[in-house]
Order: structure tokens, then C-alpha cells, then sequence
């Protein structure tokens, strides 16, 4: 019960005894969900993701952060999807398990999640170790944007080269390849911009008007993304 609790499967009920608890003291936190173990990129299960059966909010539960579980440092899938990242050269990077799966099992199968948590410097890290090249499939709204704009340092500093396809609003990529098909979404992500290229347009010059204060605006935003970029030359370019 105490590993069980230290790995953020149970938590202890309001005044449960510290010592010499059983199970009636505990409640499960993934009851009434259905259970996506999590790997390591070497195939150990060090977590798992919970999606409720019902309609009890919050709709997902990842496991909490554990002696051997940080979801700063884990990507979802790698330690399947790793090869194909290796084989394609070329990793793309979805929100979740639920976007993972639905990519995978519709033949997109470089593919990785982030698990509700911002890139971090560790997954940069991480991804490098088996491609330079990364994709991120954005979410169309406001967060999915935001997620990117704080991720374009991440990246560059890491020396990765980054693009980006933005989904149209309000679809995830399930949404989309039910919709679209796999073959469109491969199109689209193949065609996709540079990551720069497409915040430059779609969220520094969204509203631009030509002044001076807007260049001036805009010229920073680009140098903070740019300040720390492991790639000179790219940077030249």
C-alpha cells in the first residue's frame, strides 16, 4: 500500500492512520477509468494515464510525479515509436496518448506525446537522441499556439530543427483523420513550415499594421525565440 501510494495510484483518506493503514484507508485515484500504461524509452512502466469511463471530470488523469515517474521527461510512445523516429528521421509531437494512439494506429508511426505538461529541455534532449527533426501538430486555438511559441526556444537552444501543421479549430488530430484521412494529414505535416516561420505569421504579425512600434514589438519577440539557438548558421539564414 505504501509503494502503491508513493507511485500516485492511491491516496490515503482523510485521517487514515499512518501506521498500520489497510485498504479501506486508501482510495484509488483511477477508479472508473481506463488505464494506458506509460513507458520509459527503455520499456519500463513507470506511470499511467486514466481516461474516465464516464462523465466524471477531469476526463483524464496522468499519475503523479514519483521516484521514477516525471512527466518533464518522459514522451509517450517513444519506446515503440522510437525506431520508426529513427527510420523516418523525423519525430512528431502531439499533445497526448489519446493523439498518439490515433496516429499510430492510422500508420503515422514516428510519433510522440507530451503528457499535460509543457516541452521542457528534457524531452528536446530526449527527442535528439534519435532525430534532429521534429514536427509539432498544434492544436488551433489559443493554448495550442501559446504551447508553441514556449516550446521555439526549447527546441532551437537544443539544436533541433523544428516545424509545425496547425489543426483547424476545435479538432484534435483523431478529429481530423477521421475527417480528413491519414494520407491527408501526412501530406499536411510534410508540407509543414518552420515553427518560426509559422509564429511569425500566425502570432507576432497577427496583428500587424505597419508601425513602428509593432516592428520594434515583433523584431523582440523573434529575438527572444532566437537568443540562445545552438545553430549559428541556421540563425544566418
Amino acid at each position: 500500500l505504501e509503494m502503491a501510494e508513493a507511485l500516485g495510484l492511491l491516496k490515503p483518506k482523510k485521517n487514515a492512520p499512518r501506521t498500520g493503514a489497510t485498504a479501506e484507508h486508501y482510495f484509488d485515484l483511477f477508479r472508473d477509468r481506463l488505464m494506458f500504461p506509460i513507458f520509459s524509452a527503455t520499456s519500463d512502466v513507470i506511470g499511467f494515464g486514466g481516461r474516465t469511463l464516464g462523465d466524471a471530470l477531469p476526463k483524464y488523469v496522468n499519475s503523479s510525479d514519483s521516484p521514477v515517474f516525471n512527466k518533464s521527461k518522459v514522451l509517450y510512445g517513444i519506446h515503440e515509436t522510437g525506431k520508426f523516429i529513427r527510420a523516418q528521421d523525423e519525430a512528431i509531437v502531439v499533445e497526448g496518448y489519446m493523439d498518439a494512439i490515433s496516429l499510430y494506429a492510422a500508420g503515422i508511426k514516428n510519433v510522440v506525446a507530451i503528457l499535460g505538461t509543457a516541452f521542457t529541455p528534457e524531452h528536446a534532449k530526449l527527442l535528439k537522441r534519435y532525430t534532429l527533426n521534429v514536427k509539432m501538430l498544434l492544436d488551433g486555438d489559443e493554448a495550442g499556439i501559446s504551447g508553441a511559441e514556449r516550446s521555439l526556444p526549447i527546441l532551437l537552444e537544443a539544436g533541433l530543427m523544428p516545424k509545425g501543421f496547425v489543426l483547424p479549430e476545435k479538432m484534435d488530430p483523431d478529429d481530423y483523420v477521421k475527417a480528413k484521412g491519414a494520407d491527408v494529414l501526412k501530406a499536411e505535416i510534410a508540407r509543414a513550415p518552420e515553427l518560426f516561420n509559422l509564429l511569425l505569421t500566425k502570432r507576432w504579425m497577427a496583428n500587424y499594421h505597419g508601425s513602428a512600434s509593432e516592428k520594434v514589438q515583433i523584431v523582440d519577440e523573434a529575438a527572444m525565440a532566437l537568443k540562445n539557438m545552438q545553430n549559428r548558421q541556421l540563425m544566418d539564414l
